[in-house]
């Protein structure tokens, strides 16, 4: 509802010439219907629908960015590094760990992003991440930065989530990373590009570079090394 309330406010203003949606995949059609309860893609998926069906002109000027996992998630996530009693630390997630997964800064990365696609022709489909790696190689960098011990990478079942964390929460977590790790975390939509990839969007080596980025946008080695970042 959100989404299209947006959508609906935008079509209205005088003069637009860009329009950028934040959005992420439609879990239910990239799954061919496998995953059904991720309602926090779906519902943000359905916005991108709604302007292309029922917004044509603004469909016309707009440019859709899809951010990946937030790199401050790990903290509160259902996958999370935990400490075993042999002191080395584990991670868990849905699936077995080999699909690229996109993480993001939000806070630093989403105004490189949004210039980027509003000083490019509009009708892009961006992924935006700082950083693709996969959750083993994930817990690797997070111990290495650390200073902690690797113990491996565990791939639990969705109903052990879902029992653990009763009421859908949980499942709908468990899917989305079984859905990112089954079809990718963009559902392997052909339209999508990455930011090194976005026809016109240099802008991101353009803009002004802070400490810990790479062309423009958070490298999630950068943002492990802070101090905050420690995990007892």
């Amino acid at each position: 509802m959100q989404g299209k309330n947006i959508a609906d406010a935008a079509a209205t203003v005088p003069g637009l010439e860009r329009f950028v949606s934040s959005v992420l995949s439609n879990t239910r059609r990239w799954s061919n219907g496998k995953y059904k309860w991720v309602y926090h893609f779906d519902s943000k998926a359905a916005a991108v629908d709604y302007i292309k069906e029922k917004l044509p002109e603004l469909a016309k000027k707009t440019s859709y960015v899809q951010l990946g996992m937030f790199m401050t998630n790990w903290q509160e996530s259902t996958s999370r590094p935990t400490k075993q009693q042999d002191g080395t630390f584990r991670l868990n997630s849905q699936g077995d760990g080999t699909r690229l997964i996109p993480h993001v800064l939000p806070r630093k990365d989403m105004g490189y992003f949004a210039r980027a696609l509003i000083q490019s022709a509009p009708g892009k489909n961006l992924l935006g991440a700082g950083t693709l790696i996969t959750w083993p190689d994930f817990l690797k960098l997070w111990c290495e930065t650390q200073g902690k011990t690797y113990g491996g990478y565990d791939d639990v079942s969705i109903e052990t989530v879902d029992k653990a964390m009763p009421g859908g929460f949980g499942k709908e977590m468990a899917e989305m990373y079984a859905y990112a790790s089954e079809f990718g975390y963009d559902g392997s939509d052909p339209s999508i590009v990455l930011p090194k990839d976005a026809v016109d969007s240099d802008v991101l080596a353009r803009c002004p570079v802070p400490d810990n980025v790479v062309g423009g946008v958070f490298q999630i080695d950068g943002f492990l090394t802070h101090p905050v970042m420690e995990l007892a």
